[in-house]
């Protein structure tokens, strides 16, 4: 009988399942402002605050289904896709301390209907980790205080759509992860160059189409692009040389302290769209 063999050695955990531990896991919340752009990561001036006190982070989404019965299915029951999804957000059992920044926002926020952002780090933080961010609501806000043992708060957090999944770079800027196969979307449209403050036409796109623009500025300072007119929400992403995505937001984006470099915009969206313009305001000499 042949006998198992021995594994050289240094190759024992050959085999050895890819895992990862979530110690260092990281849970950051920021206050929106009012304006739906998400606030430069900042841990030092008070903006972002880490959540330190949850024991556990759950995120995700499910899509909703409906069961069709007829005579296709030869009368099977068959699940299909509404269209639907429900996204969640749960942190566990929160221990509460009076002078907790991130505890402050939530309470904050359920008090005044203000939105918060919120940015989960799987692997802790680092330039290229994973990083899923998103707006989410405070529903509510209870504390649990025992006789004996740690005060305890709970939050109702309900994300506010699908959490966007990507990567930061040391700066902490974000870089949406693009999960299309290329062979599936649609051309490209070169939309020509932006002039400072002159609006520029924005051609009607397809499902997931982009128009490029470029924008050259010729002095440091914040870039920011809108557009209008359009049948359906546009994304608006400024990016750099190497590709990096500076800035991203909804109907605009704004680049705060730019470099003086030439830049690419691109407007895209999940939905088609008809057309309407695309205006920047930037620096020049």
């Amino acid at each position: 009988m042949t006998q198992p063999s021995t594994p050289a050695t240094g190759s024992a955990n050959r085999n050895a399942p890819n895992v990862r531990f979530g110690r260092n896991a990281r849970m950051y919340v920021a206050l929106d402002d009012g304006s739906g752009q998400e606030p430069a990561f900042n841990t030092q001036n008070g903006t972002w605050a880490y959540f330190c006190a949850t024991s556990q982070l759950e995120i995700g989404g499910q899509k909703g289904s409906e069961t069709v019965n007829n005579f296709c299915t030869g009368g099977n029951d068959v699940d299909v896709n509404d269209g639907s999804e429900t996204n969640t957000l749960t942190t566990g059992d929160a221990t509460w301390a009076e002078d907790d920044s991130a505890i402050t926002m939530l309470e904050r926020a359920y008090e005044t209907d203000a939105r918060v952002w919120y940015r989960i780090y799987p692997l802790g933080l680092g330039d290229g980790k994973p990083v899923y961010r998103g707006l989410l609501e405070v529903k509510e806000w209870k504390l649990t205080i025992p006789s004996k043992g740690l005060i305890k708060m709970t939050n109702g957090l309900t994300p506010l759509g699908k959490p966007e999944k990507g990567t930061v770079d040391a700066q902490g800027v974000f870089t949406k992860t693009d999960f299309d196969a290329p062979a599936t979307r649609p051309q490209s449209i070169n939309g020509g160059a932006l002039v400072d403050n002159v609006a520029v036409n924005l051609p009607a796109l397809a499902a997931n189409q982009e128009a490029n623009y470029t924008l050259t500025s010729t002095a440091a300072g914040d870039l920011t692009v809108v557009t209008a007119g359009s049948s359906a929400s546009r994304t608006v992403s400024i990016v750099d040389s190497t590709g990096a995505v500076k800035a991203t937001g909804t109907d605009g984006a704004t680049y705060a302290a730019a470099p003086a470099a030439t830049y690419t915009v691109r407007v895209s969206g999940a939905q088609a769209s008809t057309g309407g313009n695309v205006t920047a305001d930037f620096a020049t000499a």
